[in-house]
């Protein structure tokens, strides 16, 4: 038709000048417990000692006599260790991707690094929690040598993101604190309770009391027994954590108790030639939780 006017697709369509990143979950782990770097890259397996002063005084037999069976104190100790794991990915781009991301705008050389940087955490963040039995690096979940001695206390509390009723909530978590007490012997009190983002909700949102508006009941579980509540993406049902349904743990973040063992956080090796292009291997070293 020569009366109609032509426009191609292209010429009416607009484009957004900044690229929208999906939001992806998370990496708890790496808030949740302190990071420990060993400084030494190269190291291949990582040895604490545990201590413990041994023997226990006595009453003289004879008052104002001379003693000759003072008992002798002494330290006893045990030594545990856990080996490191590589963890390795890599980025590759040609010059023609150099060009491209220059002529739009985009440093796709820089994104693939942060995506590297981001898929090592994701893998080490996943063994923190659930370990990864295949290579034996242990989690906060799996490793034997973290008990009720040292743990505080772990548990699936489901009810915690149903019930409705603020003082049975508040009565809960007032008993889930007694047992971590009694569990420790008083020595190590709680002070992190990490939940889902399901019962954080429902925590910080209900009211403690029925006549009470200005209260949640994370906040006077708090100020009661100075535990700070926080929500935990991976703590959800079928999440990274491997609970089946809504997950908690309760516990002491002292590093002395827990913590998270880095010999290597991340590293970006060298460039090398690829055929036409380029490639670097990124890589990530640790241990585990212990």
């Amino acid at each position: 038709d020569a009366d109609s006017v032509v426009f191609f697709e292209n010429e009416l369509t607009t484009y957004d000048a900044k690229d929208f990143e999906v939001v992806k979950a998370g990496l708890s782990s790496f808030s949740l417990f302190n990071q420990k770097d060993v400084g030494d890259k190269v190291a291949t397996v990582y040895k604490y000692n545990m201590i413990e002063g041994t023997g226990k005084s006595k009453y003289a037999a004879v008052k104002g006599g001379l003693v000759k069976d003072a008992p002798i104190m002494s330290v006893a100790g045990n030594q545990y260790s856990m080996d490191f794991a590589d963890i390795y990915c890599g980025i590759q781009f040609s010059k023609a991707d150099i060009l491209a991301g220059t002529k739009v705008g985009r440093d796709v050389i820089s994104f693939q690094r942060r995506q590297a940087l981001r898929s090592n955490m994701e893998l080490m963040n996943a063994a923190c929690f659930a370990g990864e039995k295949t290579i034996g690096i242990p989690g906060v979940f799996s490793n034997s040598k973290i008990n009720s001695k040292t743990l505080v206390a772990s548990a699936t509390v489901a009810d915690l993101a149903t019930e409705t009723d603020g003082q049975k909530l508040l009565s809960t978590l007032k008993s889930l604190v007694t047992d971590a007490l009694k569990i420790t012997s008083g020595l190590i009190a709680p002070n992190t309770f990490a939940v889902s983002p399901v019962i954080y909700a429902n925590l910080v949102y209900s009211p403690w009391a029925a006549a009470n508006g200005t209260g949640s009941v994370a906040q006077v579980f708090s100020q009661m027994m100075g535990v700070k509540v926080v929500s935990v993406s991976e703590f959800a049902a079928g999440g990274v954590a491997g609970f089946i349904k809504e997950g908690a743990l309760l516990f002491n973040d002292n590093p002395d108790y827990i913590e998270h063992i880095v010999s290597n956080m991340f590293e970006v090796d060298e460039l090398q030639r690829s055929g036409i292009g380029y490639m670097s291997y990124c890589m990530s070293r640790h241990a585990g939780i212990c």
